[in-house]
């Protein structure tokens, strides 16, 4: 993982300035710590795979008390269903 984030970094800094996207690679990838040290690449793609990680981890934590209070609940399962299209 860290090494796909490595090579979307060299690509980004092979890249005229006004070429990149304003995202969150970019931003880290240009940012500086108190003592005034830049980012490293491999700090870069760490931090985007924390990111990533930390992502997963609310959906599906979110996902899982979803349906345990759908679980709970058996009444509530009856308007998903109504709110899907008919296939």
């Amino acid at each position: 993982m860290a090494s796909i984030y490595r090579e979307i970094i060299n690509q980004r800094r092979a890249m005229k300035e006004e070429d990149h996207p304003p995202d969150m690679i970019w931003n880290l990838m240009n940012q500086q710590y108190k003592d005034g040290r830049p980012t490293t690449d491999t700090e870069v793609a760490h931090m985007m795979i924390a990111l990533l990680m930390a992502g997963q981890h609310t959906s599906m934590a979110t996902s899982a008390w979803t349906v345990l209070h759908l679980g709970a609940k058996p009444e509530y399962m009856s308007l998903p269903k109504r709110t899907l299209p008919d296939q």
